[in-house]
């Protein structure tokens, strides 16, 4: 599989590539999916997918293509890793972060076997901001996280929601909501787990 986007004018017309057909994003030979776009704020876009090129379950890259359909010279052929640890890094979901840059948000089975909640900032030139470019744990509670949200809060952060398994004795499944700034800190109480939006018997499921 290949990844590769076309720019639409007003008038329906195809103005990416050669003839028109597009450009190419990503075509490693390796499996891609899980895609997400997201305007840069100056006219182009980032694309965000799930990788398998190093071979484990999935990992997570990016590309910037500029308004003119070409790639931001600044960033590596075919993407640049986003996440590449051990495990499944996946469901990768993105929000902009108000500098031409973006906010990316993910589940993570790196530590303890079960998914938790992770998350990076990424410059407009592709460099990694957050954690040391390994990302940051925004919930890293026993049991699952899963269906990750984000959305801009509008001051260079993002806000954070997730489907939480934590309570599955008692509640089952619940969702759990968390801020973080444009430097990465957790701004919210219970930093290492988020609060809590909805707990009530039952399930809560798919936070949009």
């Amino acid at each position: 599989l290949t990844v590769g986007g076309y720019r639409v004018s007003p008038a329906g017309e195809l103005i990416w590539g050669e003839n028109n057909r597009g450009v190419p994003v990503c075509s490693s030979n390796s499996v891609q999916d899980q895609i997400c776009l997201l305007e840069d704020g100056d006219g182009g876009c980032f694309f965000l997918w799930g990788d398998q090129r190093n071979g484990d379950a999935g990992d997570i890259y990016a590309l910037r293509i500029l308004n003119n359909g070409r790639k931001d010279a600044r960033w590596r052929e075919n993407g640049n890793p986003i996440v590449v640890e051990a495990g499944s890094q996946i469901n990768a979901r993105c929000c902009i972060d108000g500098e031409n840059g973006m906010i990316v948000l993910w589940i993570d089975d790196r530590i303890g076997g079960d998914f938790n909640i992770w998350a990076q900032r990424l410059a407009p030139s592709g460099e990694l901001l957050w954690g040391d470019g390994a990302g940051i744990p925004v919930c890293n509670q026993e049991d699952q996280q899963r269906q990750p949200k984000i959305c801009t809060d509008g001051e260079g952060g993002a806000f954070l929601t997730w489907r939480d398994d934590r309570n599955m004795d008692e509640t089952n499944w619940d969702i759990y909501v968390q801020r973080i700034d444009a430097d990465g800190n957790l701004m919210w109480s219970e930093a290492d787990g988020g609060i809590p939006l909805c707990t009530a018997e039952g399930e809560q499921k798919k936070p949009i």
